[in-house]
């Protein structure tokens, strides 16, 4: 994609393996516009040790818009083919291309973001525990989880 526009809503300090570490083996990005390459992107939502699985459920939906809208920037669905062909180069999936060619047709609907909604899951939804096995847990308040699928099923 030759790099994607990141809208951070938070700043990420946190371990990494990059170019652009610092002395200390710490790469930085945000708040705001943050123009990443595919490394720089996957460190960004997998990074792990400074934040919650809440913060990188944001950070990747983060990337997934800025994917998206450059995407539509490089005028994807006349380049469907040559963009897929790139794409199974780099990822793993079980969708084919008569799979993924339907969805693009839906894509000039979504260029307005006000028309794109995000939906997460916060701390209000799930209670962190320790299993008895030791590992750290999210408990899920189901009734709170289903106010916000209904939200995100019916919401204009």
């Amino acid at each position: 994609l030759g790099g994607i526009e990141v809208n951070a809503a938070q700043r990420l300090s946190d371990t990494c393996a990059l170019p652009q570490r610092d002395a200390y083996g710490y790469c930085y990005a945000g708040p705001g516009m943050v123009k990443m390459n595919g490394a720089t992107a996957l460190w960004y939502v997998r990074s792990r040790y400074s934040t919650s699985d809440f913060d990188r459920i944001r950070r990747g939906q983060e990337v997934l818009e800025a994917v998206f809208r450059r995407l539509l920037s490089l005028d994807a669905m006349s380049r469907a083919p040559e963009l897929y062909a790139s794409y199974r180069n780099s990822v793993e999936t079980d969708l084919n291309l008569e799979d993924i060619l339907p969805l693009v047709s839906i894509a000039p609907h979504l260029t307005e973001p006000e028309r794109i909604q995000r939906f997460t899951i916060s701390p209000a939804e799930a209670s962190g525990t320790i299993s008895a096995d030791g590992a750290n847990v999210l408990i899920p308040n189901l009734e709170a989880i289903q106010a916000i699928i209904l939200e995100a099923v019916y919401s204009p």
